[in-house]
């Protein structure tokens, strides 16, 4: 699964995923690389309904 999205202002990237929407207890490794288009791969899901979450920040300030 790919997941991607844009942000304003350069940014890192990361996404949390898990089965239910309020317990997103997976990762995926952060990637400190500042940008504004983002994309994260999740490999080795099951055929199962995921949540995630896309997390950007700088240095600053993160933003969910």
């Amino acid at each position: 699964m790919i997941i991607s999205w844009k942000t304003r202002k350069p940014a890192t990237s990361q996404v949390t995923f898990g089965f239910n929407s309020g317990t997103l207890s997976n990762k995926s490794a952060k990637s400190l690389n500042l940008s504004v288009t983002h994309e994260v791969h999740l490999s080795n899901l099951d055929d199962e309904v995921y949540f995630y979450k896309m997390h950007s920040g700088t240095k600053y300030k993160t933003y969910l």
